[in-house]
């Protein structure tokens, strides 16, 4: 037993060490949070944890901080719109060099009625976002259109608008469209609604399940990224983290002049921290330029990410 915990605490070890923030774009740190789905306790314990927010809800972070929040916001809870009031609140108390933003999720994509405030913390990049070498989006980047921005920023100020019925779910799939290489994909609901990372550690062998996790892996390369950020797939026992297996061939049109890392990290930050979800665990992930990604509860300590891989492999051998 003593050998096998050694191995296990080697493996945490190598997974979580072999990861390096190279580059956070224009920011000194990065804070990542997982759905919400209308729980503000949750929302401010995750953001009080970071160093963000204050007990009095004012700014606190130092300067060139980013918060992004990686979508569903709303659903499930009873108090999304207070969630949202408070990130839009905590954007317009950020200083010059600072910002709060948020991402699409698939509920923010079926909401019925949506919030303008949905689409001003979306800005510009509402389904997927890159920083430096990271990049964020709410379920799965299988593919790294920019013409899903587009599409979900002009539906998003739509909503806003009060043009469309959210809960018409005839529209799932509207945006279909011709990729590059000829193949469809849905622009915006194959990045905010796919479960392909949800089984990414354990259902690697599954053919259709590798196949999409390596199309996801040259759409991070192409972008030239080491990792990328999701909620979306809960995990219960808190943050983790997996790697992609290699894509079948270099990724097409790749937009990042540099060489593409070796491997691809998934961090997968939805905890069900919501009361209407799980009440998990108050955390978020902090990415900091040198440093690798780490874990912050909901008092400021700090940890690294456990391995997915390293949680399944204990789970097994413990039954």
């Amino acid at each position: 037993m003593g050998l096998f915990f050694g191995a296990f605490c080697l493996l945490v070890w190598r997974c979580a060490s072999l990861d390096v923030v190279r580059s956070t774009g224009r920011w000194s740190r990065i804070v990542a949070i997982g759905d919400v789905h209308g729980d503000p306790e949750a929302l401010r314990a995750c953001l009080g944890g970071a160093g963000v927010l204050t007990v009095d809800d004012e700014w606190c972070a130092e300067d060139g901080t980013l918060v992004l929040q990686c979508g569903d916001v709303v659903g499930r809870g009873s108090r999304e719109v207070e969630c949202l009031e408070l990130l839009a609140h905590l954007k317009e108390l950020a200083p010059e060099g600072s910002d709060v933003a948020m991402l699409m999720g698939n509920h923010e994509f079926f909401a019925d009625g949506l919030s303008p405030l949905v689409a001003d913390l979306c800005g510009e990049t509402p389904v997927f976002r890159q920083e430096g070498d990271s990049v964020f989006v709410h379920a799965a980047l299988l593919h790294a259109d920019d013409r899903a921005n587009v599409a979900a920023r002009d539906r998003l100020r739509n909503a806003a608008a009060g043009f469309e019925n959210r809960r018409d779910r005839d529209g799932f799939g509207q945006n279909r469209q011709e990729s590059m290489d000829g193949t469809t994909f849905d622009l915006i609901t194959d990045l905010v609604h796919d479960r392909a990372y949800a089984w990414g550690e354990r259902r690697r062998c599954d053919p259709r399940v590798r196949g999409k996790l390596q199309q996801s892996a040259a759409a991070v390369a192409a972008l030239g990224c080491a990792r990328v950020v999701v909620g979306h797939n809960v995990v219960a026992d808190g943050i983790d983290s997996f790697t992609l297996p290699s894509p079948l061939s270099p990724p097409q049109n790749p937009r990042h002049d540099s060489k593409a890392p070796a491997t691809t990290v998934v961090y997968r930050i939805d905890t069900g921290m919501s009361r209407a979800v799980l009440d998990g665990r108050k955390e978020c992930l902090e990415l900091t330029t040198g440093t690798q990604p780490r874990v912050v509860s909901h008092d400021g300590k700090r940890h690294p990410v456990t391995s997915a891989e390293a949680r399944a492999l204990l789970r097994d051998v413990m039954m």
